[in-house]
């Protein structure tokens, strides 16, 4: 039985189900919502999200020829909200996931005019320092940031040509019957 197909490429009912277990076996699998339940579905669904983004990152990994390598790649909480749960899951712990990113993202830069008008708009952060001081974290900031939102849009919008069969679908998706937004 087939989850969904990214491109040709099924992942199965079985792999998702894997994937689960291995996540309920982990250190903080007692967290995880039960099996049955409506939350347990939408685990099953995120995880499917989580499934479809590394065939993509796989994809397309081959098709340019990149192989893991490079530093493991640090998330603060911000990138990770930055980046959205399922790319923050993906690139914490896929090498490959993070050779990509650095290469569909090397070309990004901030031009010195937004360094120094973020400089300027955000003086409470900056007294006492002049704009020599700041400016190269400035720029590591807004880089850093404009980085994970080109990844984050390229990725989503590959991931949104997956096909997700019924009980797989995202679990954002207002037309399946376990979403519900509560507080």
């Amino acid at each position: 039985m087939i989850a969904a197909l990214v491109g040709g490429t099924p992942i199965t009912v079985e792999t998702v189900e894997r994937r689960v277990r291995r996540l309920r076996r982990g250190p903080r699998g007692e967290l995880l919502p039960a099996d049955g339940t409506a939350e347990g579905r939408q685990l099953r669904r995120w995880v499917t999200q989580i499934l479809v983004a590394e065939q993509v990152v796989a994809d397309e990994a081959a098709r340019r020829g990149i192989v893991p390598g490079g530093p493991p790649l640090e998330l603060t909480p911000t990138d990770r909200l930055e980046l959205g749960s399922v790319m923050a899951a993906v690139l914490s712990g896929n090498p490959l996931a993070q050779a990509l990113y650095r290469a569909l993202t090397a070309t990004q830069t901030i031009p010195e005019t937004e360094i120094s008008q973020y400089f300027a708009n955000n003086q409470d952060r900056y007294r006492g320092i002049s704009y020599e001081q700041a400016a190269p974290g400035i720029r590591a900031t807004l880089l850093g940031a404009r980085r994970r939102r080109q990844f984050a849009l390229w990725a989503d919008a590959r991931c949104a040509r997956a096909t997700l069969l019924p009980g797989f679908e995202h679990p954002g998706d207002i037309r399946h019957p376990d979403h519900t937004h509560r507080h």
